[in-house]
C-alpha cells in the first residue's frame, strides 16, 4: 500500500486510528505496519494480497515490512 496515513507508533489505538484516517480517506482496506504506521492507498483493496500472507505480524499492529490488513464492510 503506497499511501501513509499516520503513525501511531506504539499506540494502543493504533488500529482505531489508522481506521478512522482510512475512512475519512475515502479506502476500503488500510495496513498496519512496524507497531502503528498506517498505509492504504486508492487501490488498496485490489493490491493488499500480492505478497501473499505472512506469519510475522504480532498483535494486530504488524511488524517491519509486514502488514496486518482490515478492510471495511458495507452494511
Amino acid at each position: 500500500m503506497p499511501k501513509l496515513l499516520g503513525n501511531w507508533r506504539h499506540d494502543s489505538k493504533a488500529v482505531q486510528k489508522c481506521a478512522q484516517a482510512a475512512e475519512q480517506a475515502g479506502y476500503s482496506v488500510f495496513g498496519v505496519q512496524y507497531a502503528g504506521e498506517c498505509w492504504s492507498g486508492p487501490l488498496a483493496h485490489m493490491t493488499f494480497s500480492q505478497y501473499g500472507a505472512s506469519s510475522r505480524c504480532l498483535k494486530g499492529t504488524g511488524t517491519n515490512w509486514a502488514q496486518d490488513v482490515y478492510m471495511f464492510f458495507s452494511k
